[in-house]
């Protein structure tokens, strides 16, 4: 989990400091990620310039070089999954050849994007390969429509970036799950955060909030000084349940309990995780709560809560009621202690 935000000013602002702005949104967003903070912003000559820091917004926002007078910005709160913020490679904004991007999600083909586009990777974080398919995706695809580009992406995202060749523009994605919110001042600035407290924060005092918006999911968006200018659907791929690798492991001082723990660099998601996010897919056709199912299409999973911190999700043919001893004590015994993977 990690925090977003963004800043369009519009064409008579009433927004004065736009460095307090930005600063102030990254303080709301702080309980979403306190590994790093980042900013970028389009400078003086069109390009973009950013700034960030491995420590969290309350110490880094009084340092960042923002300026007042700055038209289009993005801001990043880190929650640190994957790559160490003590590698500024890593932290957000992520950068490409002309791109500055933040991002909040979890990819799950971020190898597979690099090794299509042919692109040295230059840290660990997942998120940077959502800027270089930005960046190099309409010479390795012939496609420089980025709602069409963010069609091979997988996982969980909500996007905000910046591009030097249309420095006024705002871009802003949602694909699946995370969040994102929008407002507008009575001018016409428009203001996007993961959260609406983010947002209440940046402008209270300064200026009134008249509209809102919640950005649905599979949506990309262009916005010039406040004003969406353009505005196209996403098509996301179905959702791919159950396909999580776990080892099963027989707890030693819990006699009957087995715990599931993912495999290193396997995607995770948690039984609330999971849950959530069907009842927010489209492509989910049906929830049964009475039982904790749900189809995506004809497909049926089950995810199951084990009796332990860690969860599965398994098709529904190869479900084991974590409640039930004698299956569970079968289970145990055809898997093993030994760190079999069940699942792929």
């Amino acid at each position: 989990m990690c925090g977003i935000g963004a800043l369009s000013r519009a064409d008579g602002s009433i927004i004065t400091r736009a460095d307090l702005v930005l600063g102030d949104l990254a303080t709301g967003l702080q309980e979403r990620g306190w590994d790093a903070t980042g900013f970028a912003w389009i400078g003086e000559h069109g390009w973009p310039e950013y700034w960030k820091w491995d420590e969290p917004a309350m110490y880094a926002v009084d340092q960042a070089p923002l300026q007042r007078w700055m038209r289009t910005a993005i801001v990043h709160t880190r929650w640190a999954t994957q790559g160490s913020p003590t590698d500024e490679e890593n932290n957000h904004p992520v950068i490409a050849p002309g791109i500055a991007l933040v991002h909040n999600g979890v990819l799950s083909n971020d190898d597979e994007l690099f090794a299509l586009l042919e692109c040295e990777r230059r840290g660990q974080v997942d998120s940077e390969a959502l800027a270089a398919l930005l960046a190099y995706g309409p010479n390795a695809f012939g496609e420089d429509d980025p709602a069409q580009l963010l069609e091979l992406v997988k996982g969980d995202a909500a996007i905000a970036w910046l591009d030097a060749n249309s420095p006024e523009v705002l871009h802003l994605a949602r694909l699946r799950d995370r969040p994102m919110e929008l407002a507008w001042t009575k001018a016409g600035d428009l203001i996007m955060a993961s959260t609406t407290s983010a947002i209440q924060l940046a402008t209270k005092g300064r200026c009134k909030i008249v509209n809102r918006r919640t950005v649905g999911m599979g949506t990309y968006l262009q916005v010039v000084r406040g004003e969406i200018v353009d505005e196209r659907k996403i098509a996301l791929a179905p959702r791919a349940y159950g396909v999580r690798e776990y080892v099963a492991t027989v707890s030693e001082t819990r006699p009957g309990v087995t715990t599931f723990k993912p495999v290193e660099g396997s995607a995770t998601q948690t039984w609330l995780e999971a849950k959530r996010a069907a009842e927010l897919d489209p492509a989910v056709t049906k929830i049964d709560k009475a039982i904790e199912t749900y189809k995506v299409g004809k497909a049926k999973t089950t995810v199951i809560p084990f009796r332990s911190r860690s969860t599965l999700s398994v098709p529904a043919d190869e479900m084991v009621d974590p409640f039930d001893d004698e299956a569970m004590a079968l289970f145990d015994q055809e898997c093993g202690a030994d760190g079999v993977a069940l699942y792929k």
